[in-house]
């Protein structure tokens, strides 16, 4: 009787014959821990290390100052003392990973200066990568910005340094364009 027991509750415990091969309601899934969700492991203050816009490297001494900063879904990207900010979605359970950045020049006070980006990027060992697609385009299917794409690559490294993001506050309406 006890081994009989004791192999009942082992196959409940594996799954095998459980509350919903019964007829029951099976308890949700515990919740993806916050540091394995795609927008939380880009939190944080980036530095370019390269950046290549339709085939043109950009040259290292203007990327001295370059940060990306990313609060929850918002962003802020700043060089030369230009600021331009946005949100983002990013998802990581397709191959490459997917990113759609939403941007809006903050000094600009029409709606049709915002535009939008799909992408990919990926996250190796604290180095990042994004590929982003001419704006309104389509999505890139690799790591390159080649002449002509209208591509834009950056590669980043994580600041150290605490750095804080403004409230973006929302993007203009797209369909006002």
């Amino acid at each position: 009787m006890r081994t009989a027991a004791l192999i009942g509750w082992l196959v409940l415990a594996a799954g095998g014959i459980g509350p919903a091969a019964m007829g029951g309601i099976r308890p949700a899934a515990a919740a993806e821990p916050e540091a394995s969700r795609p927008a939380a492991r880009l939190q944080g203050t980036w530095i370019f290390t390269a950046l290549v816009i339709d085939g043109l490297e950009t040259p290292r001494p203007r990327l001295d100052d370059a940060r990306l900063i990313v609060t929850g879904d918002e962003f802020l990207w700043a060089s030369a003392g230009r600021v331009t900010m946005g949100t983002f979605t990013a998802r990581g359970d397709t191959l490459p990973w997917r990113i759609d950045m939403d941007f809006r020049d903050p000094t600009a006070a029409r709606a049709d200066t915002a535009w939008s980006s799909r992408g990919i990027w990926r996250l190796d060992d604290g180095w990042l990568t994004i590929c982003l697609g001419p704006p309104g385009g389509p999505r890139p299917d690799d790591y390159a910005a080649p002449a002509g794409s209208g591509r834009t690559l950056q590669i980043l490294t994580q600041d150290p340094r605490e750095t804080t993001l403004p409230a973006v506050g929302p993007l203009p309406d797209r369909d006002a364009r």
